[in-house]
């Protein structure tokens, strides 16, 4: 289920989604731009400060990812968190979009969200489970970390959203599953 933050950058998104993509004139470098754009205005909406290039209203050039909410102090000079990094994968090649998706492994923020496409709903899930998987397998484990897995359908010409919630109980649930002797277990 999306949070709070989520379903504001869906609604962002849902509606970056110009009539021109809709008929698939709109290059992706235009639209990066427009998506951009966007979730800039609403990080500064919510009182941060945007780091993101080929953005107009962003308050400082690209910093290790494509876009990212930053708070400062009041001094404005000392950074301390990062709500939001973003990472834009337009590629059509699957190694592209992974890629793209490993930086997010690292960060340090509250929301990591990916954006690329794909040409079916089938498509984008099929990418989202390989997704799904790096996350899963990625050590070690911050503690209550949050994805926003968001896959354009240019078939369909809508976003499909996966959020994903990985918390260090977890990942201690599923190693207890693996070392735990079947004759043991719990059945449900």
């Amino acid at each position: 289920m999306l949070d709070e933050f989520e379903r504001k950058i869906a609604r962002e998104l849902d509606c970056a989604i110009p009539e021109e993509k809709q008929r698939g004139v709109l290059a992706d470098a235009s639209w990066t731009s427009r998506i951009k754009e966007r979730i800039c205005d609403l990080g500064h909406r919510n009182g941060f400060v945007v780091r993101s290039e080929g953005c107009r209203e962003a308050d400082t050039g690209e910093w290790l990812f494509d876009l990212v909410w930053v708070d400062k102090q009041e001094d404005n000079d000392r950074f301390t968190g990062m709500p939001l990094a973003m990472q834009l994968a337009w590629g059509r090649h699957l190694t592209e979009i992974v890629n793209a998706f490993e930086k997010l492994l690292v960060a340090k923020a509250g929301h990591k969200v990916i954006l690329f496409q794909r040409s079916s709903p089938n498509e984008v899930h099929n990418v989202m489970t390989v997704l799904l998987d790096r996350i899963k397998s990625f050590q070690p484990l911050a503690p209550d970390e949050r994805y926003l897995l968001a896959g354009y359908s240019y078939e369909q010409q809508v976003f499909v959203y996966e959020p994903v919630q990985m918390s260090i109980y977890s990942h201690l649930i599923e190693m207890t599953r693996i070392f735990t002797p079947p004759w043991l277990r719990i059945q449900r």
